[in-house]
């Protein structure tokens, strides 16, 4: 069967013998699946394989792996081959695979165009959001906050834990060259997916600026973005807007204060 079905899988599999059997042929058919079961009788992306080197996907993980990993089969020979991947127990490929394998393939700050060929699209992103909204994906949140899948203003791809949110565009705009990380979904399509990431607040401002200038200096060594007196003005007006109260204790060691003698120093000096 496997030779004469070579070319057409699908046929193979309308054509075994994989429904109830009577009592007088049921050990027959079962010897017939004990041979099936060490040959390759799957027809994947890379060509046939055995049971235990195939894997099947769930339909709502479909849209984001299929084609990722060889070992999946297309869909309409997923369908006429499923009683026998019951019978022979094939492994699912989950979402904790797929996190597992975008881990693999990405890292933390790395563009989306550069992406694997299965994520540099930001449609491809969104299909993938789409997936962290269903109920199944609630189980797998610690390992989605970790997965460097969340795409920022300036194109970056970043940890949940690395980036930001807010609704204030023009606070996006004073601070694109901070160093934060703004999370550029929509937070109402993407309500769950939107809550993995921490609220925009002033502290993890003030540990972007520490990161950056670790000790007291002139204001003209300080980073391109707040360079110059105009520049530095414009970051206070953006801090006095946010309207957030400023906590003595949260800024210590963060040189933002600007001295008669042009020198950024710390607030506690």
């Amino acid at each position: 069967l496997l030779e004469r079905f070579a070319g057409e899988p699908e046929k193979l599999y309308q054509r075994l013998p994989i429904k109830t059997a009577s009592p007088l042929v049921a050990p027959i058919i079962e010897l017939f699946f004990d041979a099936a079961r060490k040959l390759p009788i799957f027809y994947t992306y890379d060509g046939w394989r055995t049971a235990e080197r195939t894997c099947w996907v769930a339909k709502d993980l479909r849209p984001v792996a299929d084609k990722v990993d060889l070992r999946l089969m297309a869909q309409p020979l997923q369908t006429a081959a499923w009683e026998l991947i019951n019978k022979f127990g094939v492994k699912e490929y989950t979402l904790s695979d797929h996190l597992r394998r975008l881990t693999s393939d990405l890292r933390a700050g790395q563009s989306l165009s550069d992406g694997p060929p299965y994520l540099r699209t930001s449609e491809q992103l969104e299909q993938l959001y789409h997936v962290f909204e269903n109920e199944f994906a609630r189980r797998e949140d610690a390992k989605i906050v970790e997965t460097p899948v969340f795409l920022d203003h300036r194109g970056l791809l970043w940890r949940a834990t690395q980036c930001l949110q807010t609704s204030d565009a023009t606070l996006v705009e004073s601070l694109a060259e901070s160093g934060l990380h703004f999370w550029v979904g929509d937070p109402r399509r993407f309500r769950y997916t939107a809550a993995l990431i921490p609220t925009f607040a002033l502290p993890a401002l003030w540990k972007a600026i520490r990161e950056q200038i670790s000790k007291e200096k002139p204001l003209r060594d300080a980073p391109p973005w707040i360079d110059t007196p105009a520049k530095l003005y414009r970051l206070y007006r953006t801090i006095l807007r946010t309207r957030e109260p400023i906590n003595a204790a949260d800024m210590v060691g963060t040189a933002i204060r600007l001295d008669r003698y042009g020198q950024l120093c710390f607030p506690e000096t």
